[in-house]
């Protein structure tokens, strides 16, 4: 009997055999992995392109996600493996891609906008079908991945690297190369990524996958360590904290413990992100009265406080609707190609979806991470990864636009398409 097997299996041996894979399957196995390895290395990978005079072959990798969803898509129907709650979020997708006609008005921002979410696609796609590998194999690529990002960081924290606030031209314009920017005296390193945002992000996906796989306490404790020294070294705060809740499944030993903790962890990350921009609808807050002074690190959240959040409702009330939002691309960077003077980086996750999705993505929240707290999957390591996972999107879009980040977006689509897959598949079982 053939089971068919998702990257997030348990450890030990399972007694199923591995499913027997198509073409398109490794296809699309090894483009999802160069896909996802060119958001950490970007900055240098714009670099050498720029060099090169290739920058707009950059670009191609948009089509990595369309190709992988049509390869699996032919692939489940040959099988008639129906991806039903996978498809039904393609299909919510377009729905608000069409209340943009509405609201916006402007076809290449809406696609630009589109682009920007095909990521959730491609780990909608990976999630449902699953990768050829185990967590054996994937837990390795995330230490691999700490240390490379760690050591750049180290250097680029004595040399700065030529790619940093370089121009790139392209198709799209003139872009950076790579973000040169600091945080009061303090240079926000990115490494080999283009921003210190996406190393932080890098940090935080691979430490959350090697603290719940590894059973070695000293190894999990060290790759912890190294990864929130890293992290450190961006001066991302909301990484940092979404870090130390991490730290809960290397203290715990207990495996009930541990996924007591998480939950928390994850009721405790999404009252905040709730909590956040509602505050700044009643509370005078100001940011001059945080810079120069003790709390000047906060001065960051102070801004979106005063500025951000409130100006992200008032877009909302006069060129959206609260119940169905505005429509994809109609907040974040793809205003830049059409609503420059109407621009709102959100920077909340609530916010993003708000203004996206109105209160329909209310729902949509509610019923992924309902699912998620009544889920159990077939070992504690894939629970430990999954919560690990939501907790790091969840602290961490506190206060930034995650749904805009590659590896963000794509791990939200492998969670909704992991937590929602069928037990069985044509009245066989499958392994989780």
């Amino acid at each position: 009997m053939t089971a068919y097997t998702l990257p997030i299996p348990p450890l030990a041996a399972t007694g199923h055999a591995s499913p027997a894979l198509t073409g398109g399957e490794r296809l699309v196995s090894r483009l999802t992995i160069l896909y996802l390895a060119t958001f950490v290395c970007e900055g240098a990978l714009r670099f050498i392109l720029n060099k090169a005079h290739l920058s707009s072959m950059l670009y191609l990798r948009d089509l990595l996600p369309v190709m992988g969803a049509g390869v699996l898509l032919t692939t489940w129907m040959g099988n008639r493996r129906q991806p039903m709650v996978p498809l039904l979020v393609v299909m919510l997708l377009l729905f608000h891609f069409f209340i943009g006609f509405f609201f916006i008005g402007n076809l290449f921002q809406q696609l630009f906008g589109m682009k920007m979410l095909m990521p959730v696609v491609l780990g909608l796609a990976v999630g449902h079908m699953g990768l050829p590998m185990t967590l054996e194999r994937i837990r390795w690529y995330a230490a691999f991945t700490i240390i490379i990002v760690v050591a750049s960081l180290a250097i680029n924290y004595k040399v700065p690297f030529p790619w940093e606030g370089a121009d790139f031209e392209s198709v799209f314009g003139v872009t950076p190369q790579g973000r040169n920017w600091t945080a009061g005296s303090f240079r926000r390193l990115a490494g080999l990524s283009r921003s210190s945002y996406d190393a932080a992000c890098a940090l935080l996906y691979c430490a959350a996958i090697v603290v719940a796989s590894f059973r070695g306490v000293f190894f999990r404790i060290s790759m912890w360590l190294l990864a929130f020294i890293g992290i450190a070294l961006t001066t991302s705060k909301g990484s940092e904290v979404a870090m130390l809740a991490l730290a809960g499944v290397v203290i715990f030993a207990d495996g009930g413990r541990r996924i007591g903790w998480l939950r928390f962890c994850v009721l405790g990350s999404l009252f905040l992100v709730l909590l956040a921009p509602m505050l700044a609808l009643v509370m005078d807050v100001r940011i001059r009265d945080f810079v120069g002074s003790a709390a000047w690190w906060l001065s960051s959240y102070a801004d979106r406080m005063e500025n951000t959040w409130p100006r992200a409702l008032k877009l909302l009330m006069e060129h959206g609707n609260i119940v169905i939002g505005r429509g994809i691309g109609g907040v974040g960077t793809p205003q830049g190609f059409g609503e420059a003077r109407l621009y709102s980086p959100a920077d909340n996750i609530f916010v993003y979806w708000t203004l996206t999705m109105g209160m329909l993505g209310w729902a949509y929240g509610g019923a992924i991470l309902t699912k998620l707290l009544t889920w159990h999957g077939e070992t504690e390591q894939q629970r430990l990864v999954m919560y690990g996972f939501v907790i790091s999107v969840l602290i961490y879009g506190i206060g930034a636009n995650i749904m805009e980040q590659p590896l963000s977006g794509f791990g939200v689509g492998y969670v909704i398409a992991v937590l929602f897959r069928p037990r069985t598949l044509n009245g066989k079982p499958h392994v989780l």
